[in-house]
């Protein structure tokens, strides 16, 4: 499975500036996805359209905050770094650049 780790992420947009860390797990051949942001409480997220091509993961995410709106993002993992972008509704997108801490 591609991405298994503990990952830290700079987040630095209009609505949040700050360090993420996801969680990315095997759980029987499934992913799991924890996300942590200091400060702030994340909603649970429905990942969907989870897709690996090649060194990229790509995936859909929906969650009660949102309303229904839907995220995407596409992730390109090296053994200890991952770059990509997040898009959120009314244009947002988010630059992904992080490095793998565990």
């Amino acid at each position: 499975m591609l991405g298994l780790g503990v990952w830290e992420v700079p987040v630095n947009s209009m609505f949040f500036k700050g360090t993420a860390k996801i969680t990315v797990r095997d759980n029987n051949g499934e992913y799991e996805f924890k996300f942590e942001v200091p400060g702030f409480n994340v909603p649970e997220m429905e990942i969907s359209n989870l897709k690996i091509n090649g060194n990229t993961l790509s995936a859909d995410a929906t969650c009660d905050m949102l309303k229904g709106k839907m995220l995407h993002t596409d992730v390109t993992f090296s053994e200890t770094t991952c770059t990509g972008i997040l898009k959120g509704p009314m244009g947002v997108k988010i630059k992904l650049n992080g490095k793998k801490i565990g």
